[in-house]
């Protein structure tokens, strides 16, 4: 299945009115909602039109991003009214008064910021996945998520997979029973190569990075969190509980030019689920020539299971209808805001973000540990520094090499942690 036929149950919170005082953010029933932008790039563009096209008086007046490119591209495509030049542009769409819901694409390095300083603001946000690439970061958006229910806010990460009818009932069936008690499953994301960007003559570092984001680990996380976060959601979700203990390898092999920045081309990871050797294995390999296989497999005591199919006893096959989950999601999340119950899947977003970081930090270290200990004791804060010029000197950092590498905070080397 491709990565966005995976899902994890949201929640619906919260009812009543909209923040007191907020009253720009007023748009109960037929109210106008007026869009803010960040982030112009190609998903930035679709996830705004989708939006628009999720119910009557949807429109986008504000739009921003550094990179000057994207944001005329953005303002012609959208019809904004506004556009926010900068590294700074950020601020000036949140402090607009009109602005009542936000919608955040950049890369994922900077979603726990923005979306902590919209909440703040009294803005409803939408959130590409990732919602963080790092503990620091998932603590930020789990915290968001609290504040935004408290104000009657929507707080949506694109888990969009949440809003496909084949991988809702899948998961149900898994709940009810279908499968019997889940014990084991597997996860694999191998393909080509990622898209990689040559950085052109003149063009500064941390231009080129941003527009180059899948490449480097200081914005992405990694590809095991910007690209599987989806397949350990619905893993997540299938188990009913996070993963107790890690532990994985990966390397790379393949990105050997330099618009492949500092990124590992693969990994394999093992992580064990609470309960009496329930186990999973999850994989990722992106060198082209090689078998894709883009799929999950989830296994119980009566049967096994794949979106929208369960062999076994319970045998069945979806056969309903399908459709775009991208744009069902801006359907549902318009829907809520307007009846005053706010999607709210920050929490769940944060955990299964959680899961994919501590997961990396198991390839890259070839260390096994416990959640227990990685929470408690590791420091990491990948949330880039407020002060980021986009015409400031910053070369690509190094790979991070397995026995060089050490997590920001790990008390010992090498050792398995308890």
């Amino acid at each position: 299945m491709k990565r966005r036929d995976f899902l994890k149950t949201g929640a619906m919170v919260g009812a009543g009115a909209l923040t007191v005082g907020l009253s720009q953010n007023h748009v109960y029933g037929a109210d106008a909602i007026k869009i803010g932008l960040i982030g112009c790039g190609k998903r930035g563009i679709e996830a705004a039109q989708q939006c628009v096209k999720a119910g009557a008086g949807v429109s986008v007046v504000a739009v921003a991003d550094p990179l000057q490119a994207n944001l005329n591209a953005a303002k012609t495509a959208l019809k904004a009214s506004k556009a926010c030049p900068g590294m700074g542009g950020c601020k000036e769409v949140l402090s607009d008064a009109q602005v009542n819901l936000v919608i955040l694409a950049t890369p994922p390095a900077f979603h726990p910021k923005l979306v902590s300083d919209a909440i703040a603001a009294g803005k409803n946000v939408f959130v590409e996945s990732p919602a963080a690439i790092c503990m620091t970061g998932t603590k930020m958006v789990a915290t968001a998520a609290e504040q935004a229910q408290q104000k009657k806010l929507a707080l949506m990460v694109g888990l969009q997979n949440q809003y496909d009818a084949k991988v809702t009932e899948t998961l149900k069936r898994i709940k009810d029973g279908a499968i019997g008690t889940v014990l084991a499953a597997q996860c694999h994301l191998n393909k080509g190569s990622l898209p990689a960007v040559k950085k052109e003559a003149n063009e500064t570092d941390v231009a080129w990075q941003l527009r180059n984001w899948q490449c480097m680990t200081w914005l992405s996380g990694e590809s095991i969190v910007s690209q599987q976060t989806h397949q350990l959601d619905i893993i997540n979700s299938a188990f009913g509980a996070l993963p107790d203990s890690f532990r994985g390898q990966g390397g790379r092999v393949n990105y050997r030019a330099p618009e492949f920045g500092n990124i590992y081309d693969h990994m394999g990871v093992e992580l064990w689920y609470p309960g009496k050797n329930r186990h999973v294995i999850c994989m990722n390999r992106f060198i082209d020539g090689t078998t894709v296989r883009d799929e999950v497999h989830i296994a119980g005591t009566k049967g096994t299971a794949m979106p929208g199919k369960i062999m076994g006893a319970a045998k069945w096959e979806y056969a309903g209808e399908t459709g775009d989950p991208f744009a069902q999601e801006m359907i549902e999340l318009v829907k809520s805001i307007r009846a005053g119950q706010p999607i709210n899947n920050g929490k769940q977003a944060a955990d299964s973000t959680l899961t994919a970081v501590m997961a990396r930090e198991a390839g890259i270290t070839r260390n096994k540990f416990n959640r227990s200990f990685y929470e408690a004791k590791i420091t990491q804060n990948l949330i880039p520094p407020a002060d980021l010029k986009l015409d400031a000197a910053k070369p690509v950092p190094p790979v991070m090499l397995t026995g060089k590498y050490k997590t920001p905070g790990w008390p010992g080397g090498g050792k398995k942690r308890r």
